[in-house]
């Protein structure tokens, strides 16, 4: 939008003082200038007007800026109450009218156009560019409202001229705006809910307090005053929103505005309008600023209650707690989420990644380090009995987390759980050297709580030795299982060696010679667990076969062939048991691959080479998630509990050439949700693979591990979800992999998190103490470590405990910076006070966390009301 110069607007304002002031001349036209509009002396007329208004001419100024006032002069006083849109009519040739106010005073009639903003865009009230018409109605014109005086005279003959706002913006006062202090009225002692207000010289371009604020034009800082009675240059910025009043009649701007706090006692507030503050010509204003006192008064406690009547305060990515209707009650899982939020690479980056580019971290559950800056300890924590407690659990999707160690990991979160990427528990293949020679090869270990594969038979000539390869080992059950005994047979069982006779084998001769010998013993049979149809996923047999057809010697002798290996059988994991709890009964270690037997596979040259049989694969492992909230596994994520591989053995030129191991069955996975469970992703618990042995090339002949069956894969929530919504599961979902989450699974220690809390300050305030109403089995109790309170503190041992935190928060209730280690209530190290220990990250916000504790028997427990008390 273009602005005229200063040089033009003065130009009009010197016209209207230069328009004619006379009643006198003639004109034969109706519709004319001051001529005609004065021809009779007892007539009113118009004497003067900003359009450069003439005797006989009509207007010399045809071209106005879209904010310029149109004012007339005319003989007599003039009756506010006549005049109006159709008394003083502007109109464009479709009839479209400015927008604007009528003002009058004595003998002047002003057309003031209006200013709004729109968005980004400031408007007036002429449209830039578009002609108008003004006309004022004179007796005869026909039209009703007539412009009149205040003793009832009318122009006789109407007045009319053409105008086009073509010039855009100018500047009325042709001066940079200047802003006065108009509230407080005096710079001290000043009341601390006090609104500020400025008055501009002028009407402002009012984009820049768009959305309530002021932006960078006006400057609202407040802060303290120090010993020396001098304000802290350190300041903060005052919140609270900002109105505009425009008022183009007398040409000024009134800006209020109005802080969304009480204002600090005893502090200074400093007001700065600074250029960016511009009218509607773009002058920017001239910089000036206040600074005034409060009034000093006495510091008294204040506090924020929380007595949920919403959940407006209630942090539900990390609890599963139900908040609201007056009360606060313990979720059902979750635990005390004392590790704070699960991140993956607190594990050991292994510097490599999977097939889909995905990061993958090593997780310990024997000794995994959660580092202190994230522990509601504030202090490093290392894990070693395999159960995690965090707030929240979010994997990523270029995140894959691999499980190592003995302990089954277990997982409790007591919010929200969001998994993308690839949680796994990967057992290490059975053993590929043999460091004696002469005993069987070991089995996989197990891991996690899965079970380990059965050894390979030692060779003959071990006179403590055991030919046969030893079974592996039973699925894992919890201490105490009911159905332990039907646990025996599940590992994959050894095959036996061969020949079964001893040192006596089998040869291929020629002529007298004995050349070489294809005797084998079978490979180890697979572990079994879980098989939800006709045994479809059940372990299978170790065998020995031909492999292919042998051209030097095709004829197979009697005895060549092992005796193929017995698969585990499976275990009757359902259904739940009366009053034993669904981690003790589903979450169950799979069973290991049986191992090989020994044999003296392609000796040659007429002496035996012994060897030792092939260790099984070990079993799945255990993935326990206990979630207090909702748990969602999206759609290109993966938990994986499969059971691991046997060994293959050698090239057909390398020795040793052992019958293999069977592989190990699957693990266990158990999901318990007090939210809502989405599982798009996938769920796998599969058998692993059994080794092999072969040569083709002269003898034909190949030994095989039978693959280990499938683990168990089971979801609870209340209500009992439904199977038929989990399509990723491997083996696929039936009613048996689902149940209801019952009262025998609750967990003993939950918490219930609070959002952010912002205290009526600006600076730190003091914090004093809590209160917690509650009632704990029905009777009523009262929490606070203040003893002229209450004489029971919400400390270790109780049903209750309290903790805080404190950050600095935006007006949105947000942390702007870093947050104080979290204070938990203390027989012996204290109360929330020790949160002002922290004067350097402690702020005008808070939080906390409330752990519930039902371990010494408390039945129920309801939050009425929490209190936090402080001085700023």
């Amino acid at each position: 939008m273009r602005t005229t110069s200063l040089i033009k607007a003065f130009s009009l304002m010197l016209v209207f003082l230069a328009g004619s002031s006379g009643c006198g001349g003639s004109s034969s036209s109706e519709v004319g200038g001051l001529g005609q509009a004065c021809s009779d002396g007892g007539q009113m007329c118009v004497l003067s007007c900003t359009l450069g208004c003439t005797s006989g001419s009509g207007c010399t100024v045809s071209e106005i800026a879209v904010n310029q006032p149109l004012r007339f002069q005319f003989s007599r006083p003039i009756d506010p109450t006549s005049v109006n849109s159709e008394s003083f009519r502007i109109r464009t040739a479709a009839g479209a009218q400015p927008s604007g106010t009528y003002v009058v005073q004595g003998n002047e009639v002003a057309f003031i156009p209006s200013v709004r903003s729109e968005g980004n865009r400031t408007l007036f009230g002429f449209a830039e560019n578009v002609s108008y018409t003004l006309e004022i109605p004179g007796t005869g014109s026909g039209y009703r409202d007539l412009v009149r005086s205040t003793d009832g005279g009318t122009l006789k003959t109407s007045f009319s001229c053409k105008i086009v706002a073509n010039r855009g913006v100018i500047d009325l006062d042709g001066k940079k705006p200047r802003a006065k202090l108009l509230v407080p009225t005096s710079l001290s002692n000043v009341a601390r809910n006090t609104l500020i207000v400025l008055e501009f010289s002028e009407v402002l371009n009012t984009q820049i307090f768009q959305g309530g604020g002021a932006g960078a034009g006006i400057l609202f800082t407040v802060s303290l005053v120090n010993e020396a009675f001098e304000c802290e240059r350190r300041v903060k910025n005052l919140p609270g929103t900002v109105s505009v009043n425009l008022d183009e009649r007398s040409n000024k701007t009134t800006v209020v505005f109005r802080p969304s706090i009480l204002l600090p006692q005893n502090s200074c507030v400093q007001v700065q309008v600074t250029s960016q503050i511009r009218d509607l010509a773009g002058k920017g204003a001239v910089p000036i600023a206040w600074e005034f006192q409060t009034k000093k008064e006495q510091i008294q406690n204040q506090f924020v209650e929380e007595v949920f009547s919403d959940t407006s305060h209630f942090e539900s990515d990390l609890s599963g707690a139900k908040w609201g209707a007056g009360k606060l009650v313990p979720g059902k899982l979750g635990g005390s989420g004392i590790l704070g939020d699960f991140k993956a690479p607190d594990g050991v980056d292994l510097k490599i990644q999977d097939a889909q580019k995905r990061n993958i971290y090593q997780w310990n559950s024997d000794g995994q380090m959660i580092p202190g800056l994230r522990t509601l300890t504030g202090e490093d924590i290392t894990v070693t009995n395999g159960i995690f407690e965090f707030q929240t659990f979010t994997l990523k999707s270029n995140e894959r987390v691999r499980w190592i160690g003995s302990k089954k990991p277990i997982l409790r979160v007591s919010g929200k759980v969001q998994i993308d990427g690839v949680m796994e528990i990967v057992p290490p293949p059975a053993p590929s050297t043999n460091p004696t020679g002469q005993t069987g090869f070991l089995g996989g270990k197990g891991i996690c709580g899965g079970g380990n594969g059965g050894q390979g038979g030692d060779i003959p000539t071990l006179s403590t030795g055991n030919r046969h390869g030893r079974p592996g080992q039973n699925v894992v059950l919890p201490a105490g299982h009911p159905r332990a005994a039907l646990a025996a047979g599940t590992g994959g069982g050894g095959s036996l060696g061969n020949p079964q006779t001893g040192l006596v084998g089998i040869w291929i001769t020629q002529g007298s010679s004995k050349i070489f010998t294809r005797q084998t013993a079978a490979g180890g049979a697979g572990g079994s667990f879980y098989s939800p149809g006709a045994g479809a996923f059940l372990g299978t047999k170790g065998f020995s076969r031909k492999e292919g057809n042998s051209a030097l010697y095709p004829n197979y002798q009697q005895g060549v062939f092992g005796k193929e290996s017995v698969p585990g059988k499976a275990f009757q994991v359902t259904p739940e048991i009366t009053g034993r709890s669904s981690l003790e009964t589903f979450a169950i270690g799979g069973s290991g691959g049986g191992g090989g037997g020994s044999d003296p596979f392609q000796s040659y040259t007429g002496t035996y080479t012994w060897n030792p049989g092939g260790g099984g694969g070990a079993g799945g492992g255990v993935m326990v998630l206990q979630c207090g909230g909702d748990l969602v596994l999206g759609k290109d994520a993966e938990l994986i509990t499969n059971g691991g591989n046997a060994h293959s053995f050698g090239a057909p030129s390398a020795a040793p050439f052992p019958a293999p191991g069977g592989g190990g069955s699957g693990g266990s996975v158990l999901l318990q949700v007090a939210g809502i469970p989405t599982l798009l992703g996938k769920i796998t618990s599969l058998g692993g693979k059994g080794g092999v042995v072969k040569e083709t090339s002269y003898l034909g002949m190949a030994a095989v591990g039978g693959d280990g069956g499938a683990g168990y894969i089971r979801v609870e929530s209340d209500p009992k979800p439904s199977h038929v919504s989990f399509k990723g599961f491997t083996p696929a979902s039936t009613a048996n992999n689902v149940g209801l989450l019952r009262a025998v699974d609750y967990n003993d220690v939950t918490i219930a998190a609070s959002k952010w809390y912002q205290t009526q300050t600006l600076f730190s305030p003091s914090f004093r103490y809590y209160v917690v109403e509650a009632k704990i089995d029905g009777k009523l109790v009262t929490y606070s470590d203040n003893s002229l309170v209450s004489k029971v503190r919400a400390i270790a041992g109780e049903p209750v405990v309290f903790m805080i935190q404190s950050a600095p928060v935006n007006t949105a209730g947000q942390p702007i910076d870093d947050p104080t280690p979290w204070v938990e209530d203390d027989l012996v190290k204290g109360g929330i006070s020790r949160l002002n220990d922290y004067d350097t990250l402690v702020g005008n916000g808070f939080r906390w966390i409330l752990r519930f504790d039902t371990k010494g028997g408390t039945k129920k427990i309801e939050i009425l009301k929490v209190k936090v008390f402080y001085r700023g």
